[in-house]
């Protein structure tokens, strides 16, 4: 069953009554989960990089990313296209352990 993507200008009270229609309609959630990214993310390719493009509606189509990823060399996400996206969309994270000097990691918060 397809559920429609809301409209681009929608007020909260249209957002949750739509992710509560997706519930109803039994849409499944969809949790993919990453470890050890540094591994997978290679400068051949990235083979996560066909999803950044439903990033921007993860929620309304149940789309959960969890990525663990060792905070040496912070910086190189910049040049990722998966990683940079999360983090242009304000992607929520958690920071475990990490060196400070590593810069911003998750928003604003350094390690």
């Amino acid at each position: 069953m397809a559920v429609p993507l809301p409209k681009a200008a929608v007020d909260w009270t249209a957002m949750w009554n739509f992710a509560a229609l997706r519930t109803a309609q039994g849409v499944p959630e969809i949790f993919i989960v990453i470890d050890d990214y540094d591994l997978v993310a290679l400068p051949s390719g990235n083979p996560l990089e066909a999803l950044a493009e439903y990033f921007p509606y993860a929620r309304d189509i149940g789309l959960r990313i969890n990525v663990a990823r060792n905070t040496a060399g912070a910086a190189r996400p910049s040049f990722d296209p998966f990683s940079r996206r999360l983090k242009e969309l304000g992607a929520t994270g958690t920071i475990l352990s990490g060196n400070p000097n590593e810069g911003p990691l998750v928003g604003t918060t350094g390690g």
